[in-house]
């Protein structure tokens, strides 16, 4: 056998090549499939190798021992491989074959069996392991090609040649035959998993490639989404890399364009340029792993500003130098707007919250002070009545001037409070400007001018005209005030339609409708933020001591609000400042506050009243009883609403007129009048109150004839009202 040297000595240089290729296959790949296949190819070389020294020297008992091992822990090593290849478990019943073949051999060697007793079961038992091979890759789903398949069967065949080689080896014509087949199978099956492999890896590059491209897509949207964009700077190279929502962030279509730290600072905003550079820089500087920042970019597409959060994360090297800088870039212009637009409503129900505030206590503080006047007033003209001494006499109506000041005072503060007593009409708010046009032409510095534009002819509103008068009066004063020198007063009319709530500032929320729209435009000196912010706060002022009380723009801004308005003011410093009421606007009819009837005045009554008096004020009521008493009335005070109802179940035929206080701890004055008014429909009333808490009540009282008389009152106006009983 002449043939057989060199046939093994080919075939073992084949192998070695063979376990070669895989083995660096294994170096570079570090797969463990890679390096198990390798270590059986290297096992299956070392089988050749001690053929060799078999065939070549002498068949000893070590060679072929160390021959069958090896050809066994090929197989094996082979079979494993291939499951790890395949995802599969490995089998442990083939090692422990293995371990019994192996004790197999070690005892026929030491009992001289014979060589074709030693190898047989070691055939038999690579026959098997390669047909099982075989038959895994044929039943594997995950890979279906042709070397797949050639492989399966390759391993078939070359099972079923290992499993008839020991019987046939011996037959002269096979012998070299079957050798050159077992060789021809052993380099089939070793490219078979070569081409295996690297198709597997090639279908799994793809899937991976498809699912980075599926999650970037993903990403892409998240981050679209989100507004977040990413960003890679190369520090060494200078090279800036955007993802595509950086690149729509910053308004940049063209993405081919060569990006670098210095192209994104010119889109950074210029007022923000320092900022940005010296933050990065002084991370850099001072070896800071990250920083975050938060500035404003111009978008080159809309050229909009926009603002953006920025967080980077510096790479380093093993050295610690900075080599790339990775971070993330989002657009929160929306967000900051949002929560701009969140401190402005909070600040604005603030405000309305602290002018609501105010004014329960200036409401609260004048209601107290009224009826301290009240009385003061009422005991200063008993004590005139008394006097003879024209000194004295002039003292008490100095004393009385004063009271009147005072109580003007208190209307203002009850105006702010929107407490005071309206005597609502429909009015033309065209006649209430030209009234206070022809006041301001006799009253200011002949270089200060006025103008009117009005659109509307006619703008009626359910007001009370003093009170609509006295708040653009106040609005004209204040502007004649804040011009120097020349200047100009304008006044506009126009109309406007509301078609949702609108919240203005100082607290002015007015309702979806049509309203007039009053301007009042000045040439004057204006107003900074911090003035604006509280010129409708009572008694404050920016006049000098002595030239205001701080009161004037309060009672406008009550009026208004109890009119159902609302006040817009622009005002910049040296720009002069504009005031825009809103009033509700109604058709020219008869809606409104009917006037009470006033008689002619007489000195002297006809008859004698019975007055009944209900005040929970008694130092008032008291000095209305004096009044009454020395002129000849009779009078009685209850000082609750309780006490009051009772007496007059008792006496309400011989009562002829009932004084009533609007604001009564137990019952309100509606109340009290509601309850009087079923015990006599008919019975005469007159609602002596500075303060209410509700307009619709009073309303409601003047309209069916209770006469309003406002505290503090004068003896003489509370004559008036009796005269027109009498």
């Amino acid at each position: 056998m002449n043939w057989i040297l060199p046939a093994i000595l080919s075939t073992l240089v084949g192998t070695v090549a063979i376990s070669l290729v895989y083995t660096f296959l294994f170096l570079n790949e570090k797969k463990d499939y890679l390096g198990i296949w390798a270590a059986g190819w290297w096992l299956y070389a070392v089988r050749f190798v001690f053929s060799f020294l078999i065939q070549k020297y002498s068949p000893s008992h070590l060679f072929i021992s160390i021959e069958q091992s090896a050809s066994l822990l090929s197989g094996i090593f082979l079979l494993h491989g291939t499951l790890l290849f395949l995802g599969k478990k490995s089998i442990k019943k083939w090692l422990f074959i293995c371990i019994a073949l192996q004790l197999w051999i070690i005892i026929s060697i030491l009992f001289h069996y014979s060589y074709i007793y030693i190898t047989l079961p070691t055939f038999l038992f690579l026959g098997i392991i390669y047909i099982e091979t075989g038959i895994i890759f044929f039943r594997d789903h995950t890979i279906n090609n042709a070397e797949h398949k050639a492989a399966g069967l390759t391993f078939i065949l070359w099972g079923i040649h290992k499993m008839n080689y020991p019987f046939l080896r011996t037959v002269i014509w096979f012998a070299p035959v079957g050798f050159f087949m077992g060789t021809l199978f052993e380099f089939i099956i070793a490219f078979s998993f070569i081409f295996i492999y690297y198709k597997k890896n090639k279908e799994d590059l793809i899937k991976k490639v498809n699912e980075i491209n599926g999650k970037s897509f993903l990403l892409s949207e998240t981050q679209k989404i989100s507004h977040t964009g990413s960003w890679e700077l190369n520090v060494k190279e200078n090279r800036l890399t955007w993802s595509d929502e950086t690149y729509r962030i910053f308004g940049i279509k063209d993405k081919s364009k060569e990006l670098n730290y210095e192209l994104f600072m010119t889109m950074v905003h210029p007022e923000d340029i320092k900022k940005v550079n010296d933050t990065y820089m002084q991370s850099l500087e001072q070896n800071k792993d990250s920083y975050e920042l938060e500035h404003r970019i111009i978008n080159r597409e809309t050229g909009d500003t926009r603002i953006v959060f920025e967080k980077c994360i510096h790479m380093r090297d093993d050295y610690g130098k900075v080599i790339n800088s990775i971070g993330i870039v989002q657009d929160i212009t929306e967000i900051k707007l949002q929560e701009e637009e969140k401190k402005e409503f909070e600040r604005k129900m603030f405000q309305i919250q602290k002018m609501e505030s105010i004014g329960q206590l200036s409401g609260g503080i004048a209601h107290d002070f009224n009826n301290q006047l009240a009385a003061i007033m009422g005991y200063s003209e008993l004590l005139k009545k008394k006097l003879d001494d024209p000194q004295l006499i002039k003292y008490i109506d100095k004393m009385i001037k004063v009271l009147e000041n005072s109580s003007l005072l208190t209307r203002q503060l009850l105006s702010f409070a929107r407490k005071g007593n309206y005597n609502k009409k429909t009015i033309n708010i065209v006649n209430i400007v030209d009234d206070v046009i022809d006041i301001l032409n006799h009253s200011v510095d002949k270089r200060i001018t006025t103008e009117r534009k009005f659109d509307l002819h006619d703008a009626y509103i359910n007001g009370d005209y003093t009170n609509i008068q006295n708040a653009v009066l106040n609005i004209a004063l204040n502007s004649r005030d804040a011009i120097e020198g020349k200047g100009k007063i304008l006044f506009q009319i126009t109309s406007e339609a509301f078609d949702r709530e609108n919240n203005f500032e100082n607290g002015f929320l007015i309702s979806p409708g049509n309203y007039i729209k009053l301007k009042i435009i000045d040439t004057g000196y204006g107003m900074n933020k911090e003035t604006l912010g509280r010129i409708f706060e009572p008694f404050f002022t920016t006049k000098t001591v002595g030239k205001g009380t701080g009161m004037g723009l309060a009672s406008v801004f009550g009026i208004i609000k109890s009119h159902n308005g609302a006040i817009e003011v622009k005002s910049e410093l040296n720009k002069g400042t504009e005031f825009s009421l809103y009033l509700p606007c109604i058709e020219n009819s008869s809606t409104g506050m009917k006037d009470p009837e006033i008689f002619s005045i007489r000195e002297n009554f006809q008859k004698k009243l019975s007055v009944l008096i209900i005040d929970d004020n008694m130092e008032f009521a008291e000095v209305l009883k004096e009044h009454l008493e020395q002129a000849g009335h009779n009078a009685r005070i209850f000082n609750s609403g309780t006490s009051g109802i009772e007496y007059f179940f008792e006496k309400y035929r011989n009562t002829d007129i009932v004084v009533l206080d609007y604001m009564m701890p137990d019952m309100t004055g509606k109340e009290v009048y509601d309850e009087l008014k079923l015990i006599k429909p008919d019975q005469k009333f007159i609602l002596s109150s500075g303060y209410n808490t509700n307009e619709n009540d009073i309303v409601q009282m003047i309209n069916e004839g209770c006469i309003p008389l406002n505290k503090p009152f004068s003896i003489k106006e509370f004559n008036h009202i009796l005269n027109d009983f009498n």
